[in-house]
């Protein structure tokens, strides 16, 4: 009998543990979740979120703070600037880097901060003055929810049911789409549409997460916005959080915290509504940080529980896509330029519109005036640089292109004013390939015209397939492929370095993909195109990247943006209505290497890629793994297009990938996979003796 009793009792004891192993079983919940203490913040209205070692809570009356881990406040958040009222009712908080962003529905903008200090740094989103102009329907309405991913920060439009992106500091980039399967979008049990999103939160992998107040449910987005699927089990979704190795969503209905992977599955679920320790009354707020520590905040009993919870599985680093590009404003110069030009090492060339007697050209770098010259009896309207430095500008009042070395003296004369070959009615737009070659947009007479560096007439471009209408622009990438950008038509047409017509892009079945075409750089990678107050970015066959510019509250003012230059990965844009030229850094996420191989050698592999065309990328990540479709860890970081894996064990089978750096410091998409075995040293036989 006692034989008997010690079976059945171990037999209970391994039963419960196993149950309490069971993913998604409530019965282990506080073993995988440990409460450790709680902070007690009078007067709690909400926890926005967590940062920088901080906590960010909002009290009732809406004051903002920043709470250190013993609960001491180490700062407030100001709540006006002047007269001008910046939080009435703050909804969320995220941060990256140095800067905190409080998302707010009363004053419907998103908020900067200092991260380390709480200083206030601007404000964005708002429906007035802005990145170039006001009041275009980009405005934010009643907005609840903020993240930021890789430099994009994603706003909840509560009362416009939309994503917004933004910039890091509030460039506006575009309005995300979002979609379901095309065999499911007339299934109107599909929740892909966005009834009233409270909250959202992005994984590793870029994948949204929406809170969506209207059905009581929280949606998964893929990157692009195409609707995955809907988190299953929760009664009411009141607050969510991203951690390293899933997504934790409150219940505010059995105020619980329920936590699901990244497949979608729940894990495990704890809390529970009481007055005791670890219970809340009123959840208000979730937030989580490194460590796999998860604060809920409880606005009932005006504190913030803190459980530990078990580490689960994260997402793999590797194989990775390329991402969202995305801006920033960097500063800008005072200056009213006309047209403008860069010379691709830091320096920009403009156009003044000040000169009276004459033109007047200036040179910018390290956003100051740091040359300049008047051309007396010249009429700027366009101006190019060549390989050599030498400076091109056409000249609408003598209806000619000039070459000028850099202190503004004429080398050489081109064109003359007519109907004929080699003449020009109203030159627009001058552009000098690697080449010599020099080719002239002429609006008056609908042409391109191509003359010798000498400037000896060649030929016209385009023919029955392209009769250009308005020729705007020009731009020319490293191979001395040629854009056209035709303001008539609505288009660009490309060209090869013959001279061939390659395809034409912009233009639709009905209308064209510009409203108002003003102006055109290119680089290795992208043509940008300013169209009236938003700058379109396009890859060389065509396709629309993104968007960027709006007229809602932001960080720079354009009111009447009138041309556009490329300088490496930053661009100028000279606002005529401001007197300002803004200079906007691109923070692109760099294309995978190509042509990646490795070759086996000595206790060792030596790796190889294609170098990276784009300016932008600086250096590359090398990765390895025993195995090929996970566990890479990064063992290097090379400056060049190779790399040697030394120190290897002989007969053993490594995998590599490699990903590029851009010099904002984003790491771009991964490469295929390759592998190889290095050999074993095999020392010569000895001589014969």
């Amino acid at each position: 009998m006692r034989k008997l009793l010690a079976i059945f009792l171990m037999g209970l004891i391994c039963s419960a543990a196993f149950a309490a192993d069971v993913p998604g079983g409530k019965s282990n919940g506080f073993i995988k979740a440990d409460f450790k203490h709680e902070i007690g913040v009078a007067k709690l209205d909400r926890l926005l979120g967590a940062g920088g070692g901080y906590l960010f809570v909002v009290r009732d009356g809406g004051t903002v703070e920043a709470l250190q881990p013993d609960g001491k406040v180490a700062y407030t958040l100001a709540a006006k600037e002047g007269k001008t009222q910046l939080l009435k009712r703050p909804e969320a908080a995220a941060s990256a880097d140095d800067m905190l962003y409080v998302v707010d529905s009363g004053t419907e903008q998103v908020l900067l901060y200092g991260l380390k200090d709480g200083q206030f740094l601007g404000r964005f989103g708002a429906g007035a003055r802005g990145f170039f102009g006001a009041g275009d329907g980009q405005e934010l309405q009643s907005p609840r929810g903020i993240a930021v991913h890789e430099g994009v920060v994603y706003v909840a439009d509560t009362g416009n049911r939309r994503i917004q992106l933004f910039g890091v500091n509030g460039v506006f980039l575009h309005t995300l789409e979002l979609s379901a399967e095309a065999r499911a979008q007339d299934d109107k049990t599909l929740p892909y549409q966005l009834k009233k999103a409270a909250d959202i939160a992005l994984d590793a992998a870029g994948r949204l997460y929406v809170l969506d107040d209207g059905d009581n449910l929280v949606k998964v987005y893929d990157a692009n916005g195409r609707y995955l699927r809907a988190l299953a089990g929760i009664d009411r979704p009141g607050a969510l959080t991203l951690a390293e190795d899933g997504v934790y969503v409150a219940d505010e209905r059995s105020q619980s915290i329920l936590k699901f992977n990244f497949a979608g599955q729940l894990v495990y679920q704890f809390g529970s509504r009481g007055e005791g320790k670890s219970q809340t009354k009123k959840i208000a707020g979730l937030a989580s940080a490194a460590g796999q520590q998860v604060f809920v905040g409880d606005a009932g009993k005006a504190l913030i529980n803190v459980f530990q919870t078990v580490a689960g599985e994260r997402i793999e680093p590797l194989p990775r896509g390329a991402g969202r590009a995305s801006v920033k404003w960097l500063g800008g110069i005072e200056l009213d330029a006309l047209r403008l030009a860069g010379d691709g090492k830091g320096a920009l060339y403009a156009i003044g519109s000040d000169s009276q007697d004459g033109g007047h050209l200036l040179k910018l770098q390290d956003n100051k005036v740091v040359g300049e010259f008047k051309l007396k009896a010249v009429q700027p309207v366009a101006l190019a640089l060549d390989e050599a430095g030498a400076i091109w500008v056409a000249d609408k009042s003598k209806k000619r292109v000039l070459k000028l070395d850099a202190a503004g003296n004429e080398l050489l004369g081109v064109g003359s004013g007519g109907t004929g070959a080699g003449q020009f009615g109203n030159p627009s737009a001058v552009a000098v390939a690697r080449s010599g070659l020099i080719f002239v947009a002429d609006r008056g007479n609908r042409s391109v015209q191509v003359f010798r560096e000498d400037g000896v007439f060649l030929n016209k471009l385009g023919g029955a397939a392209t009769r250009f209408e308005n020729p705007v622009a020009l731009g020319l990438d490293p191979g001395d492929k040629l854009f056209v950008l035709d303001a008539g038509r609505g288009s660009v047409s490309v060209f090869s370095a013959g001279g061939e017509l390659l395809h034409e892009f912009g233009k639709l079945k009905e209308g064209s993909e510009f409203g108002k075409p003003l102006d055109m750089a290119v680089t290795a990678d992208e043509v940008l195109v300013l169209d009236g107050n938003r700058v379109k970015a396009f890859d060389h066959a065509g396709k629309l990247l993104r968007v960027f510019g709006a007229k809602a509250t932001g960080t720079a003012s354009l009111g009447d943006p009138v041309a556009l230059a490329g300088g490496g990965s930053t661009l100028f844009v000279a606002d005529h209505a401001g007197r300002r030229v803004e200079a906007i850094a691109v923070l692109y996420k760099p294309q995978a290497p190509q042509k990646f191989l490795a070759q086996k050698s000595v206790h060792a592999i030596d790796l190889q890629w294609a170098p990276a065309p784009a300016a932008y990328v600086k250096s590359y990540r090398i990765y390895r793994s025993a195995r090929g479709d996970g566990g890479y860890v990064r063992i290097a970081t090379s400056a060049s297009n190779t790399y040697s894996d030394t120190d290897l064990t002989p007969g053993s089978l490594y995998f590599y990938r490699v990903a590029a750096l851009s010099d904002g410091g984003f790491e771009g998409a991964s490469s295929d996979a390759v592998s190889a075995v290095p050999d074993k040293y095999v020392p010569p036989a000895l001589a014969a003796v």
